[in-house]
């Protein structure tokens, strides 16, 4: 055992020594002797040229912590191998659940080239293979598997001897999709002296209870004090303090429409926020979770290189790259939306409880001034008196700390209606702006805010919340070429949608980890996503407690290429398909909206859609359209309590 890891060793030196002088780099496998162990099933594929062009290639090293070979994926810039004593930073690339090395093939072949333009410096990206996890050993799996172990103390330690990186922390960078987020996280907030910079993409950051839906029991036997050594959220209230100091740089992009916005990202953004830690929030206006993220990739890459440093001599460590000067992504409303046309200028506000000063809501600035909560209930509200009955067109709300989804309500006839009958995601520091789908005549305005959506270990924790500013505009119509909002209302062209609300049940193919009751909840930003291979036979259906005559219906869904059927329950109980004509329209590029009309009027208490498709598709929305509403008679609101900001709609179901 001692002669072949002395062979070993030498044989590894003899590589470095040839890339030195100029041969092709090259990572050689640490081969254990005959006899000594039984190796386990290998991590990924085996060597492989991807794109000869540019180097990108699949390689593997051997994991004596787990006694298997494990692939990765490996691109070198272009003067590695003429510039032969330079040093270059690494950044290290994490799959999505499921997926492996290769994540890091086409990101690799974009930074060689941005390095052979001279757009970003040189860099060495590398795709790790963490068996398609959330960056957690699991020591209680069967087999045992240890891919956080073997990044930190085998595989980093096993690059940094092969090849010729800058091996400090500020050398090193993290980024990855979903999973691959949260693994980024994770391992900053450990090991915050290993990395200079992370950047998460829709990071499923996920706590104790979240793990538990995905395989968490291999990572602690279902042991809590257990996992909690490894938790994102412990050890960043353990580490901060260094991850402050070191000044380490964090990047979150996250969509408003992506499931992991409100419930995984919001969380962690909230402790970031408590604990000062310095942060960078791109927050993406439509985007779900299958939008293109690699879209974000290149300024992800810029970020990185601004974080990281180099050896200049001397001592000296300089760092490789300055970022230009720019401003978060911030929504702009059109240039007529301006204080000119804003109704609620310095109107009087009454709050449901509070510190500061309310009239901050309505005083023209969205930096600097703000209300702020006391309570932690559900639905705190701001009210608007405009003075006298303004004809309302478009809005804007700009919010502070916490507010993870708001609505507005004008009051019509003594009691608080809807404006679009759908609850908003509010960005974190930003502005969310759009047009009511009709006008609105209205004195009184008021927006109902919430920040209790989060489950978190069996129970849905909620924050004080604070808001910066309302602004209400007149005379702001809809310019043509606007698409349609995502979010669709239940009062949608004067049709009431009856199953918001309703009972949901989900079969055939539709991924469980998701609450399906999102997809009658009136709001397109929550996702239930269709697991491939079950798509050829994908239905859903709503159950209400009344039965309710309709005549059309609607479908919010993921591009993809199917035929929707509406179905109803007949009175033996039966799910019988109705005859319909549809079309579909794209809205805002990415988003598929089904309109289905019914040949006649039927009546039931239970409405089904069913899919055949063969492949993978999102749902957002399914909504149904009673027969007779127009936009002339607008839902009766039966029951509204003000004082506990509880609205009882028409249909009697607590919303």
């Amino acid at each position: 055992m001692y002669k072949n890891k002395l062979a070993a060793a030498l044989l590894t030196f003899l590589f470095a020594v040839c890339e030195v002088f100029g041969a092709v780099p090259y990572a050689p496998p640490i081969v254990a002797a005959a006899g000594e162990i039984t190796a386990n099933p290998a991590w990924g594929g085996s060597a492989w040229v991807y794109d000869a062009l540019r180097g990108v290639e699949r390689k593997t090293f051997f994991s004596e912590k787990n006694n298997c070979e494990i692939s990765y994926t490996i691109s070198l810039p272009k003067e590695y191998r003429t510039n032969r004593t330079k040093r270059y930073p690494v950044i290290y690339v994490f799959s999505g659940a499921g997926g492996d090395d290769t994540a890091a093939k086409n990101p690799a072949a974009g930074l060689y080239d941005s390095g052979v333009s001279g757009s970003l410096p040189p860099m060495i990206m590398i795709g790790v293979h963490i068996n398609g996890g959330y960056g957690f050993d699991e020591a209680y799996g069967n087999p045992p598997k240890y891919p956080a172990t073997a990044f930190i103390e085998e595989f980093i330690p096993y690059i940094d001897a092969n090849y010729r990186t800058i091996p400090h922390g500020f050398g090193r960078s993290l980024e990855g999709f979903s999973a691959g987020g949260m693994a980024s996280g994770r391992f900053l907030t450990e090991y915050p002296d290993m990395f200079a910079s992370i950047h998460a993409k829709a990071g499923a950051f996920r706590d104790y209870q979240g793990m538990r839906e995905k395989g968490g029991k291999a990572i602690d036997n279902n042991n809590i004090e257990y996992f909690n050594q490894f938790d994102i959220f412990e050890l960043t209230k353990k580490n901060y303090q260094k991850v402050i100091d070191n000044g380490v740089s964090i990047l979150l992009d996250v969509g408003e429409a992506d499931q992991t916005y409100s419930w995984q990202n919001v969380p962690w953004i909230n402790l970031l926020e408590q604990l000062q830690v310095p942060f960078t929030l791109n927050v993406r206006p439509y985007w779900t979770h299958g939008s293109s993220y690699s879209s974000t990739d290149y300024n992800g890459w810029r970020y990185h290189a601004a974080a990281m440093k180099h050896d200049a001599g001397g001592g000296q460590y300089e760092h490789i790259y300055s970022m230009p000067p720019s401003a978060p992504p911030v929504p702009t409303p059109p240039a007529s939306w301006d204080n000119a046309r804003n109704a609620a200028l310095g109107k009087a506000v009454t709050v449901s409880e509070g510190t500061g000063n309310a009239s901050a809501i309505t005083d023209g600035n969205t930096a600097d001034t703000a209300w702020t909560s006391i309570s932690t209930r559900e639905n705190r509200w701001a009210e608007i008196d405009l003075g006298s009955e303004q004809t309302l067109t478009a809005w804007e709300v700009t919010s502070g700390l916490r507010i993870s989804k708001f609505k507005l309500q004008y009051q019509s006839g003594g009691v608080w209606t809807d404006i679009d009958e759908t609850y908003h995601q509010a960005n974190p520091y930003y502005r969310t702006s759009g047009y009511f789908c009709r006008p609105i005549n209205a004195r009184y305005v008021r927006l109902l805010m919430s920040s209790n959506d989060v489950e978190q270990n069996g129970s849905y924790p909620a924050h004080t919340i604070s808001l910066k500013e309302i602004r209400l505009f007149t005379d702001t119509p809809k310019p043509e070429g606007v698409p349609d909002s995502p979010y669709p209302p239940r009062l949608a062209e004067g049709r009431y949608n009856v199953l918001r609300g309703a009972s949901m049940t989900r079969y055939g193919g539709f991924d469980p980890w998701e609450k399906f009751d999102n997809a009658v909840d009136g709001t397109s930003t929550a996702l239930n996503r269709s697991t491939a291979g079950d798509t050829k036979n994908c239905w859903a259906e709503a159950t209400m407690t009344r039965e309710v005559s309709a005549n059309a219906a609607r479908l919010y869904t993921s591009d993809a290429d199917f035929d929707p059927k509406i179905l109803y329950r007949s009175d033996d109980n039966q799910y019988r398909e109705i005859e319909t004509t549809s079309s579909y329209t794209m809205v805002n590029g990415t988003m598929r909206r089904d309109d289905i009309t019914f040949s006649q009027t039927v009546k039931s208490s239970g409405f089904r859609f069913s899919v055949n498709t063969g492949s993978g598709f999102s749902v957002y929305e399914f909504m149904v359209f009673e027969a007779g509403q127009t936009a002339n008679t607008p839902p009766v609101i039966s029951q509204v309590n003000i004082a506990d900001g509880e609205v009882i709609p028409y249909g009697g179901n607590k919303r």
